[in-house]
């Protein structure tokens, strides 16, 4: 069985770009595609880290805790 991606964003409602993901997760740590968390959430910056879903406030919020798993 695959290990689980560390990242785990969705392009259409994690709340920013995830190309801005580039530089910071490896090719292969990084998966996006739906996480099932359509329409809820809105107005926060949120993904799936290491298999957990993590909210945030703020994009710059977010980014540093996927730089604290990779």
């Amino acid at each position: 069985m695959a290990e689980p991606k560390k990242v785990n964003v969705c392009k259409r409602c994690s709340g920013f770009d995830p190309t801005e993901l580039k530089g910071i997760v490896k090719t292969k740590d990084l998966r996006v595609g739906c996480i099932g968390e359509c329409g809820k959430n809105q107005g926060k910056v949120f993904g799936k880290l290491n298999d957990e879903l993590v909210i945030c406030d703020t994009k710059e919020e977010f980014l540093e805790k996927v730089k604290a798993i990779v």
